[in-house]
């Protein structure tokens, strides 16, 4: 689990607050989904949590890119799709096969899954490829 710090700040108190607001909705995720109780319920919610932070978090921080003419907007907006791509796939294989299944190894497979493939790499976008446009914002500001 990655706990918010300082060196996570963009100096953008609104893209600052969706990534700690992401981080923290996260961690207790996680932290439900190791308890075992209630997966599917908590899958479910955390799918559709992700679901909207995605989409309202990418068009928001893609707007400021544009506003302060990001050099590298283009790939960033790239690294955005294909996040949204690996979120789209990831929902389609729970609720064609995980939403209702009782196999309690599928279910916990789905929730290795859901870390490595999507929730890692939307850390990992965070705290690499949004942490080089820190400087641009500083500028812009």
């Amino acid at each position: 689990m990655t706990e918010w710090n300082s060196e996570l700040e963009l100096g953008y108190p609104k893209i600052d607050n969706h990534h700690r607001i992401f981080l923290k909705t996260i961690n207790k995720f996680l932290q439900k989904l190791n308890q075992g109780v209630d997966l599917k319920v908590d899958l479910e919610t955390l799918l559709y949590f992700l679901t909207d932070y995605v989409e309202t978090h990418f068009i928001e921080e893609e707007q400021i890119l544009k506003k302060i003419n990001y050099f590298n907007y283009s790939k960033h907006k790239q690294a955005h799709q294909r996040l949204k791509e690996n979120l789209g796939k990831l929902k389609r294989k729970y609720w064609e096969l995980v939403q209702d299944s009782s196999d309690l190894f599928l279910i916990k497979l789905f929730i290795t899954n859901l870390k490595e493939d999507l929730i890692n790499k939307l850390v990992a976008h965070m705290k690499e490829e949004d942490s080089d446009i820190i400087i641009k914002v500083e500028e812009a500001l």
